[in-house]
């Protein structure tokens, strides 16, 4: 067996978790976490924390987790100066000092990686962000024996970021959605990123993303999010930055969890509950993906990649109402930006060879397509007569006429006077054959 690394791989893929959920964890919800993700094909975890009092004994919880598993998967901090923006710099670099030589601790050219949410306007009482960074918290690091791969997420200019902030010695970039269109999302500035990463010998962290929804009284809006996470791997793919991040492994709030849904978890409440939302809406199903375009992203190739077992699959996501159907008993409006969602059930195909997919509700077609060997994705309306067609959708594997394996929807679709409360969340399932 290989010896245990903390060396960062060239091309890992991390998820972001949100230790701010974690307030009832013990060691072993960790432990399962660490597992699940590993068996997903990822190479660690971005652990993302505010001040909160109890959160050092979650973070040793997550680094002892590690520790017990003893396998081969890499921790670094993520500070979220969104909750953090008054903390001194000296408690910034406690928290690195605490965690830099655990066992598990990822590294950049033998130096600790340290990343950030936000924080691209806080300078420490320095003369600049970039001295206050540089001065308070990495020389500050520095002069106490630890070294740090400084990789913030700053939503600046990507053409000047790594020229005006040399502090840093990679960036990652947060924004994989299609912020307010319905145009499916872009990776121009990706590749911005990219080039001036290069011209500077820096690193760049791309992210991806399976959704955005959610709604709370003060944070109601949804992104369009159909057939999102096909098209951002296959871009990410093409583009071959040095590290993907994937947003995210829990985060409940905003529907973006690509793990198994942990009931230990603190839900999110802003005067709804997060509950509404997540609870029967799983995306395990979807993230059985993850080991598939993980391989494709590290081998360069957009069609079947090595590990694909030879069992074909087709990856189903759907919302269970219409981007107009009005509901009957929430307090909350429909999200912002729901008019740029789409009425399709969204499906991605790893296949051996060709077939013909048909999609179904109470024995109305939606739609057939032919589907090619390799990696395809397809949408089908759900959309019969200008309303939802209410029911259990039904999706047929044909070899010509032959339906040769099917699989049902995990929840119906609500007619458009169903519709009790929004739910903009995608629920999902897997068929194989």
């Amino acid at each position: 067996m290989a010896s245990l690394t903390t060396a960062l791989p060239n091309k890992a893929v991390v998820a972001h978790f949100m230790m701010g959920l974690t307030y009832n964890y013990a060691q072993s919800d960790f432990q399962n976490d660490i597992q699940n993700a590993i068996s997903l094909g990822l190479d660690g975890f971005v652990l993302n924390f505010g001040n909160d009092s109890w959160m050092m004994s979650k973070l040793t919880l997550m680094y002892n987790a590690a520790d017990a598993l003893n396998l081969q998967f890499l921790l670094y901090l993520n500070l979220d100066m969104s909750e953090m923006s008054t903390v001194p710099a000296s408690t910034l670099v406690t928290y690195v000092q605490t965690f830099a030589n655990r066992g598990h601790q990822a590294r950049i050219n033998n130096n600790v990686v340290v990343g950030t949410f936000l924080g691209q306007d806080i300078n420490f009482g320095q003369s600049s962000v970039n001295q206050g960074w540089q001065v308070a918290f990495k020389n500050a690091l520095a002069s106490a024996g630890i070294n740090i791969f400084f990789m913030p997420t700053w939503p600046l200019d990507a053409s000047t970021i790594y020229q005006t902030y040399p502090v840093a010695d990679g960036f990652c970039k947060w924004n994989c959605w299609p912020y307010y269109t319905s145009s499916p999302t872009s990776d121009a500035e990706d590749l911005v990123y990219i080039q001036n990463s290069k011209a500077t010998n820096k690193k760049y962290m791309a992210t991806v993303s399976p959704i955005f929804y959610t709604h709370f009284t003060s944070k109601n809006y949804s992104f369009f999010s159909e057939g999102l996470w096909f098209t951002r791997w296959m871009q990410l793919i093409k583009d071959q930055p040095n590290y993907v991040q994937v947003l995210t492994w829990n985060d409940y709030g905003e529907s973006t969890y690509i793990g198994p849904t942990n009931y230990a978890a603190d839900f999110p409440v802003i005067g709804s509950n997060s509950h509404e939302w997540v609870d029967s809406f799983t995306h395990a199903p979807l993230s059985y993906s993850l080991p598939l375009f993980i391989q494709m992203y590290k081998q360069n190739t957009t069609g079947l990649p090595s590990n694909f077992s030879g069992i074909s699959q087709l990856y189903v996501t759907y919302r269970v109402h219409s981007k107009n159907a009005t509901a009957s008993s929430d307090s909350i409006p429909r999200p912002d930006n729901y008019q740029n969602s789409s009425d399709v059930i969204s499906v991605i195909s790893f296949a051996k060879s060709s077939y013909t997919l048909r999609v179904s509700v109470n024995g109305t077609v939606l739609g057939t397509t032919n589907v090619n060997a390799g990696v395809q994705s397809a949408n089908v309306s759900f959309i019969v007569n200008n309303t939802a067609a209410a029911g259990l959708p039904l999706f047929q594997i044909l070899n010509g006429t032959t339906v040769i394996a099917q699989g049902y929807g995990p929840l119906n679709i609500l007619g458009n006077n169903s519709v009790v409360l929004y739910n903009f969340n995608f629920c999902t399932t897997r068929i194989s054959w």
